[in-house]
C-alpha cells in the first residue's frame, strides 16, 4: 500500500511486516513460513511514545526496525508492506540501536551509549528550532551498558526528554520499571 502523508500527522501502521525479515523467512521455510504482523499508532498529539518490551526474541528490535524501513520506503514513494499506513513527514530518523563499546576511540559501551543518545537529543533540539516537521527517535535497550538502577535512571530521563520534542519515540527496554512513566507523566 502506498502511505498516506501528513503534516504532524499520526504515525499509524496495521498489519505491518518488516519486508527483509518477511523474505528471510519466506527463504528459510517456504511457503510455510509464518511472519508475523505489527501494528503501531503514535500521534504528536497524544501518544508519541510507546515503550517496547518482551522477552528475548520476541521482536521488539525487529519492530523498531521494521517502522525505520517503511519510513524510509515511504519516504522515496515505494509502496509499504502495510494494510494501512500512515506516515508523517520526517525530517530525520535517529537510531540507538546495538551495543557496542569503541576501543580504538577508548569508550566502553555505556560511554557509546550516551555519546549516540546527547547526539539524539542534540538533533532533536536543532529540529525544534528550524523545522517544521518532526523526528522519529529509535531506542533499543538503552543502559544496558551500566546498573539495573543506574541504567532505568537515565532511561526515565531520556524517555522524559523525548517526551518534550516533536518527535515520535519508539523505546525498546528491559526495564520494567519504566511502565510507571505512563502514571507520572501528563496525557
Amino acid at each position: 500500500v502506498f502511505p498516506r502523508f501528513e503534516n504532524d500527522g499520526e504515525l499509524l501502521l496495521k498489519d505491518a511486516r518488516h519486508p527483509i525479515m518477511e523474505e528471510h523467512e519466506k527463504n528459510l521455510k517456504g511457503d510455510e513460513g509464518q511472519y508475523v504482523c505489527s501494528s503501531i499508532h503514535l500521534s504528536l498529539s497524544g501518544q508519541k511514545l510507546a515503550l517496547i518490551s518482551g522477552p528475548n526474541g520476541s521482536g521488539k528490535s525487529t519492530l523498531i526496525k521494521m517502522v525505520a524501513v517503511i519510513s524510509i520506503m515511504g519516504h522515496i514513494g515505494f509502496p509499504v508492506p502495510a494494510k494501512i499506513a500512515h506516515l508523517p513527514y520526517l525530517n530525520n530518523i535517529l537510531t540507538r540501536i546495538g551495543t557496542q563499546d569503541n576501543i580504538e576511540g577508548n569508550a566502553s559501551t555505556f560511554n557509546v551509549e550516551m555519546s549516540s543518545v546527547s547526539h539524539i537529543l542534540s538533533s532533536l533540539k536543532s529540529t525544534r528550532l528550524t523545522s517544521n516537521t518532526c523526528s522519529l527517535a529509535l531506542i533499543d535497550e538503552l543502559g544496558r551498558g551500566t546498573s539495573v538502577s543506574d541504567g532505568t535512571a537515565i532511561a526515565w530521563a531520556c524517555c522524559e526528554a523525548f517526551l518534550k520534542h516533536k518527535a515520535y519515540t519508539l523505546f525498546v527496554t528491559h526495564f520494567s520499571f519504566l511502565a510507571y512513566l505512563a502514571q507520572q507523566l501528563p496525557r
